[in-house]
C-alpha cells in the first residue's frame, strides 16, 4: 500500500488549513479537518498519522468530546512503528484529556511522566504543551509552587522554541496562578500578554479565553464593570464560534461580576445558561462552579435551604474530582455560613474546619480568609466575641494584603454585624460598627458594589441613629443615677468624704480626675458629679478611653473634616463639640497616648479644639473629667504620663475608696445590686441570710462593687425561685479562687479548704473533657458521663466560659 505524503500538494493543502484552523483557535474547524485528513481514506507515515492524531485529540479535548479524544489516541499508540518521542507527545495528551475529564491524580501522573520522558528525550517540541497542562493540574490540586515552577518553565520553553501560541498559554497559567496568589496586579499583567499575543496570532479561542481570565482578575481587584465587559465579550465570541464549554467559563464569570454588582436577576439568567450547557458536558468542574454559583444566587436572595443543597450537590461533586483541591475549599464554608443561617452551629464548624484545612494546604489564602470570616459568625452564634474578633482581624489582614475590595468591604461588613450579634459593649461597639461600616461602604462604592452598598449605607443610618438616641438615654439616666447616688444615706466614712468634696467640685469648672481601683464606682460618682455641675444643662458622655483605638482617639473627641484621612467621608463635629455644656467622662485616661495627652492639656487650659485636617480652632464648653485606676505620679516617673496635664488635673482629685474600706455601706449596696439585678431576670428580690451576711463581710473584694455585683448576680440566676439567699448559696455561686471559699477561722499557710479544692479538681476534669471534645460541650457531656443541661449548670457554677475551655 502506497502511503500518504503530507508533502502531496492537495494534502498538504488540507493539513495546512487545518493547522490554521488550529492556531487561531477555531477548534470545532480544526477538529472537522483533521477528522476527514484521519478517517481511512488516506494512509500517512506513523510519524505524520501521530502528528495529525495529536492534533486532532487536542481540538477534542477542547472541544470537550474526552472519549472521542481518547479512541483516537489508543489507536494511534498501538503502532508499532512509532518512536519513544512519538509515543511520549500522544500520551501527554491523554493527560491533557484526564485533566479535562477532572482526573487529576492521572493526569499528574501521566503528565510528569511525559515531561521527565521528553526532557530525557530531547524531545522539545511538545514540551511547553506539556509543561502547562501539568501547571494547570498543580492548579486544580492545591499545588501553588508546582503551578509557578512548571509555568515558568513552559514559558521559557516557548520563547526558546519561538512558539507564540504557547507562550500566550503559559502566561494564561501564570495569570491564574498570581491570581490564586492573590497578586492581581501581576495576574492582570500576564492576562493582558496572553491577550496581545492571542490577537496578534488570530488565535480566537485564545482571545476568549483570556478575556475570561482577565474578567475574573479584574474583578477580584475591584472592577466590577470593566469585568462584566471582558466576561461578556469572551461570551459573545464563545456562542458565535459554538465553543460551548468558553461559553459556561464565561456566563459565569459575567455572572459573579453582575451578582457582585447587585444586578441579581441578570446574574441569574446568565448562570442558569450555563446549568443547562455544563449538564450535557462531560466537563464535571464546570458543573460544579455552576451549582456554587447559583447557591450565591440562591443564598443572596435569602433562600438558605436550596442554596444548601446545591452547595453540597456540588460539594460531593468536587470530592470526586479533588479532595484536596480548590472547589473543595470554596464550598466548606459556603456549607458553613448555610447551615449556621438554618440554627446549626455545631454542623457549621465541622464544614468549615474542612474549608480551613483544606484551603491552607492548597495555599489559597483567599478561601481560607473567607472561611476564617464564617466561622467568625459561629463565634458570633456562641457570644464569643474575643475568638470571632482574631478570626475577623485574621481575614482582614489576609484580604488587605491580597487587595480583594469587594472581599474586605464584605467582612468589614460582617465585623459589624458581629459587634451588634455579640452586644459588645455599647460605647466601644457603637464606635467600632460605625467605623466598620464606614470602611464596608468605601470598598463598596469603589467597586461598585450597589446592593451591599445600599444595605451598608442603612445600617450605618440605623446605627448612628442608635448611638444618638442612647447618647440621649445614657445622659438622661446619668443625672439620674447621679442624683440618686447622692441622697442615699451612706454610713461608710471614706466614702462620705468623697461624696463631701464631689458636692463642692461638682458646681464648678475645674477639670477632675477620680482615682480608685477598678470596680469602685468611678462612673457613678462622675454622674453625680454631672447631676451636681451640668446635668440640666446638656448630656453625659461617657468614654473608655481603653476601648478605643489610638488612632480613633483625636478624630472621635476632637472631630474631623471630611477628607482629612482615608475614610473620612462625612465631617464629624467630635465628642466635646457634641456635648454641648454637658459632660465628658475620660475613664482610663492612662491608656491614651502623650500626643493626645498634650492635645487634651491645650483644650482644658483654653476651651477650645482643633479637629483633624482643620487649620481652625473651635471653642468648646464642655465639662471635663478624668479616671484612672492606675498610680500616675509612677506612670509621670516612667514616661508614661504627661506631667504638665497630670499637675492640671491634681486641682480636682477624688479618690474613689475601695469596698474593702466601706463595709458600712454593704447592707445598702446589696440591697441596692439586687433590686437591680432582680428586675433583669425578672426575680423577685430574695433575702440574704445572716450566715450569707457573714460570707459577704468575710470577703476582701478586690474587684470591689463590680464583683459583688456578679456574684449577687449569678446567685440570683442560679436560685430565682429562692426568697433567701445563704452562705451556701453564695458559696456556690462564687468565682474559683474567692476568699468566700475559706473556713471561718484561720488556716494554716497555704492550705486551701476542701470545698475550694473538690470544686477545683471538678473544673479541671470539666476542662480536660471540653478541650477533648474540641470545646463542644455535647460531646464533653458524654465523656463525662452527664446530661448536656447538667454540664452547662455546672460550667455557670465553676466560673467556666468558653473563653476559659479554649
Amino acid at each position: 500500500m502506497t502511503r500518504t505524503r503530507l508533502s502531496d500538494i492537495s494534502v498538504s493543502e488540507r493539513v495546512r488549513r487545518a493547522e490554521l484552523h488550529h492556531s487561531r483557535g477555531m477548534y470545532a474547524l480544526a477538529r472537522e479537518e483533521y477528522a476527514s485528513l484521519l478517517d481511512g481514506t488516506l494512509t500517512f507515515e506513523p510519524a505524520a498519522e501521530a502528528e495529525l492524531t495529536a492534533a486532532y485529540a487536542t481540538c477534542c479535548v477542547v472541544l470537550g468530546r474526552n472519549d472521542e479524544a481518547e479512541a483516537a489516541l489508543t489507536r494511534a499508540r498501538a503502532s508499532a512503528e512509532l518512536s519513544p518521542a512519538q509515543k511520549t507527545r500522544l500520551e501527554s495528551v491523554l493527560g491533557f484529556a484526564e485533566l479535562s475529564r477532572g482526573n487529576y491524580g492521572a493526569a499528574r501522573s501521566i503528565l510528569t511522566e511525559c515531561v521527565d520522558q521528553m526532557r530525557l528525550e530531547g524531545e522539545r517540541r511538545g514540551l511547553p504543551k506539556a509543561l502547562r497542562w501539568l501547571a494547570q493540574t498543580h492548579l486544580r490540586t492545591g499545588n501553588l509552587e508546582g503551578a509557578f515552577e512548571d509555568g515558568y518553565c513552559a514559558l521559557a520553553e516557548s520563547r526558546a522554541r519561538g512558539a507564540e501560541d504557547d507562550a500566550s498559554h503559559a502566561h494564561a497559567v501564570l495569570c491564574v496562578a498570581m491570581m490564586q496568589r492573590g497578586q492581581y496586579d501581576a495576574s492582570i499583567e500576564h492576562g493582558k500578554e496572553a491577550l496581545a499575543i492571542a490577537t496578534r496570532l488570530g488565535h480566537q479561542t485564545g482571545v476568549i479565553r483570556h478575556n475570561l481570565n482577565l474578567s475574573v482578575a479584574i474583578r477580584l481587584a475591584g472592577d466590577l464593570d470593566l469585568a462584566a465587559t471582558h466576561a461578556l465579550r469572551a461570551l459573545a465570541a464563545a456562542e458565535e464560534n459554538d465553543a460551548e464549554v468558553l461559553a459556561i467559563n464565561a456566563r459565569l464569570s459575567a455572572g459573579r461580576a453582575l451578582r457582585e454588582a447587585g444586578r441579581l436577576e441578570a446574574a441569574r439568567e446568565l448562570v442558569e445558561g450555563a446549568l443547562s450547557i455544563a449538564t450535557r458536558s462531560e466537563r464535571e468542574r464546570d458543573h460544579v462552579l455552576v451549582l456554587e454559583d447559583l447557591g450565591d444566587l440562591d443564598f443572596a436572595t435569602g433562600q438558605t435551604r436550596a442554596a444548601l443543597e446545591k452547595y453540597r450537590l456540588a460539594w460531593r461533586k468536587a470530592e470526586t474530582i479533588a479532595a484536596q483541591g480548590d472547589l473543595v475549599a470554596e464550598l466548606g464554608w459556603r456549607i458553613g455560613l448555610a447551615q449556621r443561617e438554618l440554627g446549626d452551629t455545631e454542623g457549621a464548624r465541622s464544614w468549615i474546619a474542612r474549608s480551613l484545612e483544606v484551603g491552607e494546604r492548597a495555599g489559597e489564602r483567599k478561601e481560607f480568609a473567607l472561611a476564617l470570616r464564617a466561622r467568625a459568625y459561629c463565634h458570633a452564634s456562641d457570644g464569643n466575641e474575643a475568638e470571632a474578633r482574631r478570626d475577623l482581624e485574621e481575614a482582614l489582614r489576609t484580604l488587605e494584603e491580597l487587595r480583594v475590595p469587594y472581599e474586605i468591604g464584605r467582612t468589614h461588613a460582617a465585623f459589624a454585624a458581629v459587634l451588634d450579634e455579640c452586644g459588645a459593649d455599647s460605647e466601644r461597639g457603637s464606635t467600632e460598627r460605625l467605623r466598620h461600616l464606614g470602611a464596608a461602604r468605601r470598598c463598596f462604592e469603589r467597586v461598585g458594589a450597589a446592593r451591599e452598598l445600599a444595605a451598608t449605607e442603612e445600617a450605618e443610618m440605623r446605627q448612628a441613629k442608635d448611638r444618638a438616641v442612647q447618647r440621649i438615654s445614657r445622659g438622661t439616666a446619668a443625672q439620674s443615677r447621679g442624683g440618686r447616688a447622692l441622697q442615699v444615706d451612706w454610713k461608710a466614712p471614706a466614702f462620705l468624704k468623697s461624696l463631701g468634696e464631689c458636692r463642692k467640685l461638682g458646681p464648678t469648672s475645674l477639670p477632675l480626675l477620680l482615682i480608685g481601683e477598678t470596680g469602685t464606682g468611678k462612673t457613678l460618682l462622675a454622674e453625680a458629679l454631672h447631676a451636681l455641675g451640668r446635668g440640666d444643662e446638656g448630656e453625659f458622655f461617657p468614654v473608655n478611653c481603653a476601648a478605643m483605638p489610638e488612632h480613633l482617639q483625636e478624630s472621635e473627641l476632637f472631630g474631623h473634616r471630611k477628607g482629612a484621612f482615608t475614610g473620612a467621608e462625612r465631617e464629624h463635629p467630635g465628642i466635646f463639640r457634641e456635648a454641648g455644656r454637658g459632660t465628658v467622662f475620660l475613664d482610663e485616661i492612662d491608656k491614651t497616648t502623650l500626643e493626645f495627652q498634650a492635645k487634651l492639656l491645650h483644650v482644658l487650659d483654653n476651651c477650645e479644639v482643633r479637629p483633624v485636617g482643620s487649620t481652625r480652632r473651635v471653642t468648646i464648653d464642655a465639662r471635663i473629667i478624668c479616671a484612672t485606676n492606675r498610680d500616675l505620679f509612677a506612670l509621670v516617673g516612667d514616661g508614661k504620663f504627661l506631667a504638665d496635664l497630670h499637675h492640671r488635673l491634681l486641682g480636682g482629685v477624688v479618690a474613689v475608696p475601695p469596698l474593702r474600706e466601706r463595709f458600712e455601706d454593704l447592707p445598702t449596696l446589696v440591697e441596692a445590686l439586687l433590686k437591680d439585678v432582680c428586675g433583669l431576670e425578672r426575680a423577685t428580690v430574695p433575702n440574704v441570710s445572716p450566715d450569707g451576711w457573714e460570707m459577704l463581710r468575710r470577703h476582701d473584694w478586690p474587684g470591689n462593687v463590680r464583683e459583688l455585683r456578679s456574684l449577687l448576680h449569678r446567685a440570683v440566676a442560679l436560685h430565682r425561685d429562692s426568697t433567701w439567699l445563704t452562705g451556701e448559696m453564695l458559696l456556690g455561686s462564687a468565682p474559683m479562687g474567692s476568699t468566700l471559699h475559706g473556713p471561718r477561722g484561720p488556716r494554716p499557710r497555704g492550705e486551701r479548704p476542701l470545698v475550694d479544692r473538690m470544686q477545683s479538681a471538678e473544673r479541671e476534669e470539666i476542662l480536660r473533657a471540653l478541650e477533648k471534645a474540641n470545646g463542644v460541650r455535647r460531646k464533653a457531656a458524654e465523656i463525662l458521663g452527664i446530661s448536656y443541661r447538667g454540664l452547662g449548670k455546672k460550667m455557670v457554677r465553676l466560673g467556666i466560659t468558653s473563653d476559659s475551655s479554649n
